[in-house]
């Protein structure tokens, strides 16, 4: 995939030790959001405020549809869909087949907002102006009675689903089976849950509440993280690190991208070298084994590997750690090897593409030599895990390695 050896050349054409941004492939224009599909085939989509970019295999094509493109999901080996809309009467979610480049209109959805599938029950979920569409195929859908009102974005934690309802959030402990209905004072448009279930909300207008929010209780309570006009998106990379971006209107200055740092409340900025400051969508390339950042701007899309604060040098000349699992791809279990040459305090753990830790192998003291862990295929509360790739962090003492691991069926 060419978006890959891209960003592979790139990285290695840097020095870790300084904060850089560089493109991560060819598209251009408004990046309205990019999509990884992590199941084979592997591919990378694009939206933009006027079509969206496919990348198969070795080749990019450019799709005009002379609407934005807001979101994709994974259909089958050879179609995906997208939804895409700006209040015409073409609002919709589209099937789109990847080697003809010819797609079709599956269900017509006013105003638009997002199109997700659940990465474990395989549900498909699309909200917009006046409601939420659910699928369980893609194809055939549940459409809403009526004007349900809003539906502006998805988070979703093990069982647990939010969404994103204007003045109020839509919460499922049971995978959507059943959904209970939260008021909250401030408008999210745009939420997200970090890897322990606290659920972020971005409360975007001009108003003196205006800023990021957090709920314990997945949008029950809320309390907020900082106040700060015309926020637009918050999402996690696979650090366990929450980054956030602005979206002011084109004649007010934007405050970029910023990394908040919920430990001790306070922002660091990321804008040193991002050619564009307007943040339409933060994101993270799921098939790179180094931790990274995206930013989606009016003027492209844009990778950062390293940060000052997470790039410090170990002054210690001790060997860096290696990762090594095998089989890779395994199915149903792989067994995860690393050695220490001194005693470390470790943390060994499972993270999804959301960035999303779903389970810990080993937490605590380990005394110097080689372990040798097998996980199982299975989140913390036991349930197997569905095909994609997945990122397995050790963290000793102070140092950091991550590795791909491919869960095949």
């Amino acid at each position: 995939m060419r978006t890959l050896l891209i960003v592979l050349f790139a990285i290695s054409s840097f020095s870790l030790g300084a904060q850089s941004w560089l493109p991560i492939n060819t598209i251009e224009g408004n990046i309205l959001n990019l999509f990884y599909n992590i199941e084979a085939p592997y591919y990378s989509m694009a939206g933009t405020d006027n079509g969206l970019y496919i990348e198969p295999e070795a080749q990019e094509v450019f799709l005009q549809t002379n609407l934005p493109v807001l979101g994709f999901a994974p259909l089958d080996d050879t179609h995906c869909l997208f939804i895409m809309g700006d209040g015409s009467w073409s609002d919709g979610i589209y099937k789109l087949d990847m080697e003809t480049q010819q797609y079709d209109v599956v269900v017509y959805t006013p105003w638009p907002h997002f199109l997700y599938k659940h990465p474990n029950g395989g549900t498909y979920f699309a909200g917009g102006d006046y409601g939420l569409y659910t699928s369980d195929d893609g194809i055939n859908w549940t459409e809403p009675s009526g004007n349900e009102g809003p539906r502006y974005d998805i988070a979703i934690w093990q069982d647990h689903i939010a969404i994103a309802c204007g003045q109020s959030v839509m919460h499922s402990p049971d995978n959507g089976e059943t959904w209970n209905t939260h008021t909250a004072s401030q408008i999210f448009t745009n939420i997200t849950y970090d890897p322990s279930g606290t659920l972020y909300g971005v409360f975007g207008s001009t108003s003196n509440s205006s800023g990021l929010w957090s709920s314990p209780n997945h949008g029950m309570d809320w309390s907020v993280e900082f106040y700060s006009m015309n926020l637009y998106c918050a999402d996690w990379n696979m650090n366990g690190e929450l980054f956030v971006g602005w979206n002011p209107p084109d004649e007010v200055p934007s405050d970029g991208i910023a990394i908040w740092h919920t430990d001790y409340w306070d922002l660091e900025s990321m804008n040193l070298d991002l050619p564009n400051l307007y943040i339409n969508q933060i994101t993270c390339h799921p098939l790179i084994d180094c931790i990274n950042v995206i930013a989606c701007t009016k003027d492209g899309a844009y990778m950062n590997i390293s940060w000052p604060h997470s790039t410090e040098q170990v002054v210690d000349p001790a060997p860096m750690l290696e990762l090594t699992n095998y089989p890779n791809p395994f199915n149903p279990e792989t067994t995860i090897s690393f050695s220490l040459d001194k005693p470390s305090h470790c943390e060994l753990s499972i993270y999804n593409v959301k960035g999303q830790r779903i389970a810990t192998l080993i937490a605590g003291q380990l005394d110097a030599g080689t372990r040798n862990v097998v996980w199982d295929g299975t989140d913390q509360s036991g349930k197997n895990v569905s095909s994609g790739v997945y990122s397995c962090r050790l963290r000793a003492n102070e140092q950091v390695v991550v590795r791909k691991l491919v869960m095949m069926k």
